[in-house]
């Protein structure tokens, strides 16, 4: 579980980061932190899609900082095995200190 770290006044900061094969789900993600903003303060979602790691530079370096810092991770629709290899380290870095 993860520490409240809220300030004075302030609700906590939730970070979800989520690690998917493409970007299909940034729509959808989108609309619930929209929806979900005025309950949730401090709400940020990112999406980082592992088909673009190999494409875009930086891409997968990325997602190895949001993972490193994110509330809750979700990872989905890795089928390929260079996907979970590249970015399993990081997964399990992590897995002690966030839901």
């Amino acid at each position: 579980m993860r520490d409240d770290g809220s300030l004075i006044g302030q609700g906590p900061g939730y970070r979800v980061v989520i690690v998917t094969l493409d970007s299909h789900a940034a729509g959808p993600a989108e609309r619930a932190m929209q929806n979900l903003s005025d309950d949730y303060p401090g709400l940020s979602v990112s999406i980082h899609a592992a088909a673009e790691w190999g494409e875009t530079p930086g891409t997968f370096e990325a997602a190895e900082r949001a993972v490193a810092t994110a509330d809750i991770v979700v990872a989905n629709l890795l089928f390929l095995e260079e996907h979970v290899a590249r970015i399993l380290p990081a997964l399990e870095r992590r897995r002690d200190h966030c839901d």
